[in-house]
């Protein structure tokens, strides 16, 4: 099927989908399970001339952490590496304003290292904050169990997001288990009148990072989301039900369709 008109069928199925019913220095505090470091640009990078800083944390597998950098002296960002100096996530504007912010859920313990620069070129001995805070983990995914189901196999999840769910930077979040095959399309339509709903699909390495292979606002038309997903390998993905404005809460529907394979 030519590319062209693959893509006039999925904006057809989507718009069908909507209208479907319904070094650092020291360490200065801890409060409140929140450690934060003051630090300062003091490295230069010998093969790029870039300034940075490393600051090494150790971690607990299982538990989920908050990990910012937060500077009024330039735009800053980090990228996070593993214990075998992989790097594994990274974040530029996540935070308030132009800082970084990164959510992670490490799956061993051990010592893991961030590394911050500055995406304004900064000077050295620029001052920047580096925050570590432990979070309360999210609940487990749902294994998806369609409430009803059309004749084209179009199946909806009906849910509700309230206080007691998941929180990520305060907006809450549920989340559905999909098994989908290499090359399968799945069409994803969330719809709500009472928040403004936001789409995000994970893998494991993803919702581990926090970091998701695509995400949607605003497609599904009005506030309402939709992505069109066909991923290179086969598994369960995690679909991510949560909302564009912090503490939205209300009910919505997730409708999803597989394409028919050419």
């Amino acid at each position: 099927m030519a590319a062209k008109a693959k893509r006039k069928i999925l904006i057809a199925l989507g718009l069908m989908l909507a209208g479907e019913s319904g070094g650092v220095e020291q360490a200065l505090a801890q409060r409140a399970q929140a450690i934060t470091y003051a630090g300062k640009l003091d490295r230069r990078n010998p093969r790029d001339g870039e300034i940075y800083a490393s600051y090494p944390i150790q971690l607990t597998a299982g538990k989920r952490y908050e990990i910012g950098v937060d500077s009024e002296a330039f735009d800053p960002a980090m990228t996070l590496t593993d214990p075998d100096a992989e790097v594994i996530a990274d974040d530029d504007d996540g935070g308030e304003g132009n800082n970084a912010l990164l959510d992670f859920s490490p799956t061993r313990s051990g010592t893991y290292r961030v590394r911050v620069k500055a995406v304004d070129g900064a000077k050295p001995g620029a001052d920047y904050k580096l925050t570590l805070r432990e979070v309360r983990p999210l609940p487990a995914p749902i294994k998806a169990k369609p409430q009803s189901t059309t004749a084209l196999r179009l199946e909806t999840y009906g849910g509700t997001l309230e206080a007691s769910d998941g929180e990520i930077r305060g907006k809450y979040e549920d989340e559905f288990i999909f098994h989908v095959n290499s090359g399968q399309t799945m069409l994803f339509f969330l719809k709500s009148d009472a928040i403004d709903p936001v789409l995000q699909i994970f893998d494991a390495q993803g919702k581990t990072t926090d970091q998701p292979i695509t995400q949607d606002d605003d497609s599904g038309g009005g506030k309402n989301a939709f992505i069109a997903f066909t991923p290179d390998t086969e598994g369960d993905y995690i679909v991510r039900v949560t909302s564009a404005n912090n503490g939205e809460t209300g009910a919505y529907a997730l409708r999803a369709a597989a394409m028919p394979e050419s």
